[in-house]
């Protein structure tokens, strides 16, 4: 099989390319996770707030809605063993 020097170059560069995608999604998946971390520990401590000044039944306006604190019951699937 003849390859010309320019599909040579392209598959080289489409590879580079390749390469240089995939360490950034994987940035975007790390920074991601941190953030999730961070919201949670954030959320952790606005319940413990709300809670603690017993302000469970009130609603927390911002730009684009509304925070509300409720209790989210889950429940583990069946299983056969």
């Amino acid at each position: 099989m003849i390859v010309s020097k320019n599909e040579k170059t392209e598959f080289i560069n489409n590879v580079k390319r390749w390469v240089l995608l995939d360490t950034y999604l994987k940035q975007v998946q790390e920074k991601t996770k941190q953030l999730r971390d961070e919201r949670q520990e954030i959320t952790q401590h606005i319940c413990t707030y709300l809670d603690n000044h017993r302000m469970t039944d009130k609603k927390i306006g911002i730009h684009d809605g509304d925070l509300k604190m409720y209790e989210k019951k889950e429940y583990q699937p069946l299983t056969f063993s």
